[in-house]
């Protein structure tokens, strides 16, 4: 596109610039909504971590996105297109990241570590042979440390009497 090309697309631009960004907002309300659940499970160190690393992906994907609404500040650059194509690029890199941090590591740590579902669940669930009935690991953790705290409850209300 030339500069006078972008100059007479300018609404259109624009369009798709505000577009962008509120799509953008969008994801942001949905991805802190999740945080927000997950929250839940913090006392978890790994759960923790993968918070931590989705929220820092999140922070880099918007400042991708800040970059490119600031580049239609000016239309008139002669590299305007070439900078808007490799901006989208960045983007939908950093988006293929987080898709791959919430495929790959927080579903498989959910999955595994706090619904307790396995290939055997899988397995069950496909051929309708029912196994056994488990409870989520973090709540046999709980309840462990809930009883070893009433246990010292007790043990001290009988070495006071």
């Amino acid at each position: 596109m030339t500069p006078e090309d972008v100059m007479e697309a300018r609404p259109v631009i624009r369009r798709f610039r505000d577009s962008s960004i509120e799509l953008f907002n969008k994801f942001k309300e949905i991805a802190f909504q999740c945080v927000n659940t997950m929250q839940i499970f913090t006392s978890d160190t790994q759960t923790l971590k993968l918070m931590k690393v989705l929220i820092a992906s999140i922070d880099d994907l918007e400042t991708k996105v800040n970059h490119f609404s600031d580049l239609f500040d000016d239309l008139q650059a002669k590299d305007f297109p070439t900078n808007i194509v490799s901006s989208i690029e960045e983007i939908q890199k950093q988006c293929d990241d987080i898709d791959e941090i919430i495929d790959e590591r927080i579903k498989t740590h959910i999955q595994s570590n706090i619904l307790a579902v396995n290939w055997v669940d899988n397995m069950s669930k496909n051929l309708q042979v029912k196994i056994e009935e488990k409870t989520p690991l973090i709540i046999d953790l709980y309840n462990k440390r809930q009883d070893q705290l009433n246990n010292i409850i007790k043990e001290r209300s009988t070495i006071g009497n």
